[in-house]
């Protein structure tokens, strides 16, 4: 028997019995059970009940499967490697991450790049969030808008073949991404081979494409020329699309749009197979709760708002729910976090009322006084938050061209 106290000044005397999912099962005196949420209690006892059931820290994440790192590859894990041919003239970028496990197929993003690719800049940024989540990254070396649209299918369509019939990857979790005309390519591969996500990033669907896609992540900027076609898009996948406007014009996405891209994805796709992931499931909980406490340091806005994402797309349970949930329960002591949150959702709203279907097409220099009266409105709520600020002053911008 001991003196137990609640955050809330309650003081009893009881025996603690054992302590289930976060539950105290507390003994009174007079014998009654009693069943307490030990986060009710003051930080003092909770480490007392800590030490006493050794029970792990409620802030960290539980541990990953015992899962092996992939042997016996075609390349090495954590290199880049390329151009890899794939043959009929096509070749491709590959980076295998540091995390893949042996007998575990792959989830794979596959990029294009507008103009080609001689050298795997477009991709060197993804390196960590793939080696964080377990994802193959590979980057087509010819699909150019200096080719036809069949002409950059066959390049990419040899490649794919070539990664699935090389590496250990999985058919459901094909992605492919790319920038503005390889954004567009990025729609018409998920016509010849469906994929799970798409994330272009000022990106758009050409005539007669018919992409087949499960979700969209689009990435596009604020006086971007190609915003209304990227809105058109993403627009098309209603509550399975996401527009992610950023402060700039038309130079393809920031990493840190591209991680959270990738993210968003991942959480959409394991959060409804995760009894069938259960070992993968282990490692991307862990995985996504270590990042999500390195970006507390780092960005907190950021994080708050992939710890939404993580809340309501995946659900994790147990252990590592409580853990997301103490998280995020820290992060919301910065008011300007849950509205940095808020605004994203506002701008991926306002993308769907005041961008899609009012142009056809790209439009250079334009300025838009619809949009401007768009965005004041959400200056109102989120305008002083700086990073939401310069997305809107972005949005005011006349649209950029391609002599720019």
């Amino acid at each position: 028997m001991r003196e137990w106290q609640t955050s809330s000044g309650h003081k009893a005397e009881a025996s603690a019995l054992q302590v289930e999912d976060g539950t105290v099962h507390l003994k009174m005196g007079n014998g009654k059970l009693v069943k307490l949420a030990m986060d009710k209690l003051v930080e003092s006892d909770q480490k007392f009940l800590q030490k006493h059931f050794a029970i792990p820290d409620a802030t960290e994440p539980a541990a990953g499967s015992d899962a092996k790192p992939a042997e016996g590859l075609a390349y090495p894990l954590g290199q880049m490697q390329g151009p890899v041919d794939a043959g009929g003239g096509a070749s491709y970028f590959v980076y295998l991450p540091k995390s893949l496990k042996q007998d575990r197929p792959a989830p794979l993003i596959f990029f294009c790049a507008p103009w080609g690719a001689k050298k795997p800049g477009f991709i060197k940024g993804m390196t960590d969030v793939a080696d964080r989540f377990g994802w193959v990254v590979a980057l087509s070396v010819n699909s150019s808008n200096a080719h036809s649209m069949k002409k950059n299918s066959d390049f990419c369509k040899k490649s794919l073949d070539h990664l699935f019939g090389t590496l250990p990857l999985d058919e459901k979790r094909v992605h492919y991404a790319g920038h503005s005309g390889g954004g567009a390519q990025s729609y018409v591969n998920a016509s010849f081979r469906p994929a799970y996500g798409v994330m272009p990033s000022a990106g758009y669907v050409l005539s007669g494409v018919k992409p087949r896609a499960e979700v969209v992540y689009a990435i596009g900027g604020g006086y971007d020329f190609n915003r209304y076609t990227t809105a058109n898009a993403v627009a098309g996948f209603k509550k399975n699309g996401f527009h992610r406007i950023s402060p700039k014009g038309h130079p393809r996405a920031a990493n840190s749009y591209r991680e959270d891209g990738v993210f968003w994805m991942a959480c959409r796709y394991l959060g409804e197979q995760k009894s069938e992931h259960l070992e993968e499931a282990k490692d991307f909980e862990r995985a996504a709760l270590i990042w999500l406490k390195e970006l507390q340091e780092s960005h907190s806005m950021r994080a708050y708002s992939n710890a939404m994402v993580f809340k309501e797309y995946y659900q994790p349970e147990g252990h590592n729910g409580r853990a997301l949930e103490l998280l995020i329960k820290e992060l919301e002591k910065t008011p300007d976090n849950k509205l940095y949150h808020e605004a994203l959702h506002a701008l991926d709203e306002f993308s769907d009322k005041y961008l899609a279907g009012s142009v056809v097409g790209s439009a250079m220099n334009r300025v838009d006084p619809k949009v401007a009266r768009g965005t004041e409105k959400l200056r109102e709520s989120y305008g002083h938050i700086p990073e939401i600020a310069a997305i809107l002053d972005a949005l005011n911008k006349k649209t950029d061209s391609l002599k720019k």
